[in-house]
């Protein structure tokens, strides 16, 4: 049974996005800096935002979550 928490919050000049979902444990494989689906979304966030923003991934055993910050004017 997996679940899939978002949470969206604006606090002052940013937009706070924390998306966590569960998974089967697994061992966790370490790897370079994720797929090309993760650097196109750091690429991309680096052209909108340059380093105005804040992305953290926590891949673990059982459960996945991304933490996002961007600025809002």
């Amino acid at each position: 049974k997996n679940e899939i928490h978002i949470t969206l919050k604006q606090k002052e000049q940013s937009l706070n996005l924390e998306v966590t979902n569960t998974k089967e444990e697994q061992p966790v494989k370490p790897k370079e800096d994720g797929g090309i689906g993760l650097k196109n979304i750091r690429r991309r966030l680096e052209l909108l935002y340059n380093t105005q923003y804040e992305l953290l991934i926590d891949n673990r055993s059982d459960y996945f979550k991304v933490y996002l910050s961007i600025p809002i004017a």
